[in-house]
């Protein structure tokens, strides 16, 4: 079943206004008296040419200290951000996502951690010479969201941050109120593909040119799709390298029983507990991502309602989204409103 008023009926939504800020100022501090660092959590004291920089940004427009151990700091990969900021909203959904990056300056640093409270983390699949993953913290408010990624996209226009080819943007939607685990929605490879087949057949059989344009890039081995093989097994593929990793009919996905780690490569992954990870999303633009964010935390909507057996949202109840096969078919209906070719 098509949906041809989803975008009227969609319940969330982002805020229609970004603001890309390009203006932008560093220096190493040489002010007369100590400051204190600004970076989250630090509170190390700064003095005159001692290595420290201050830095101009929109939110503190007479400058922040940053001191030497942070200016070029990058913590571990593993580290999560599980800072939550702004309001709960009605809806109760959640966005995040790690912003990766192969370089980086000063600024870049100051602004994204001081001014929005990112998280840098080494990423060993990188490559450039000053790779950084940036890993947001978790969104209640979408105006919050949409402010950083007008910012971002203001950085890579001044070239304060760059992405190359070995850069994605994982795209991470969840509950505020962490009321389900997403590892265990569905319990085999078999439920999983019922929700997702009709999605990954429309990405499959979308042209690289669209799949750029609306995702900033192509299926990779990173960002998965998932196809039924013979004897009730299923592989993982991409478009330049054929098949991946094979995953078995029934495997456990969330890590017990026989589980392959290497499922973590679909490119819709339920490996975390607090979020359904869109790995196949590369920022492109602040509008571009937004719109990304909107389909993905509507999918979160339906996910719930397909765990809790109860249709919240009218918008949800020509598909029956409690089913395996209203799921499928939902998704569908919001891919091709949002992401026609």
């Amino acid at each position: 079943m098509e949906n041809k008023t989803m975008t009227q009926n969609s319940y969330v939504m982002l805020n229609n206004d970004i603001s890309i800020i390009r203006k932008y100022e560093a220096r190493l501090f040489d002010g007369r008296k100590k400051a204190t660092c600004a970076f989250p959590n630090c509170n190390n004291e700064c003095y005159p040419n001692d290595g420290s920089m201050r830095i101009i940004t929109p939110s503190h427009k007479r400058g922040i200290t940053i001191c030497n151990y942070h200016v070029d700091f990058v913590g571990s990969y593993s580290h999560e951000n599980d800072d939550f900021l702004g309001k709960i909203t009605d809806d109760g959904i959640t966005v995040s996502c790690e912003l990766e990056t192969s370089e980086n300056t000063t600024i870049s640093r100051a602004v994204l951690s001081c001014d929005f409270e990112c998280y840098p983390s080494d990423d060993g699949s990188l490559d450039g010479c000053e790779p950084i993953e940036w890993k947001t913290p978790v969104y209640n408010s979408k105006q919050g969201f949409t402010k950083l990624l007008g910012t971002f996209e203001g950085m890579l226009d001044k070239n304060y941050i760059e992405m190359d080819d070995s850069c994605g943007s994982h795209l991470h939607t969840g509950l505020s109120d962490n009321s389900i685990d997403f590892r265990f929605i569905f319990d085999t490879m078999d439920e999983y593909y019922q929700a997702f087949k009709g999605v990954y057949e429309y990405l499959e059989n979308m042209d690289s040119y669209h799949m750029i344009q609306y995702f900033g890039r192509d299926f990779v081995p990173y960002a998965c799709y998932v196809l039924p093989l013979d004897n009730d097994r299923y592989g993982l593929f991409n478009k330049e390298n054929g098949n991946i990793r094979e995953v078995y009919h029934n495997a456990d996905l969330y890590g017990t029983g026989s589980y392959d780690c290497n499922v973590h490569r679909l490119a819709f992954n339920f490996q975390h507990s607090y979020s359904m990870e869109f790995r196949l999303a590369k920022f492109a633009s602040a509008k571009q991502y937004r719109k990304i964010a909107i389909v993905c935390m509507n999918m979160v909507i339906a996910l719930r309602d397909y765990h809790n057996k109860a249709v919240t949202y009218s918008h949800l109840k020509p598909f029956n989204v409690t089913t395996l096969e209203g799921l499928n078919n939902y998704f569908v209906a919001l891919f091709k409103e949002n992401f026609p070719y």
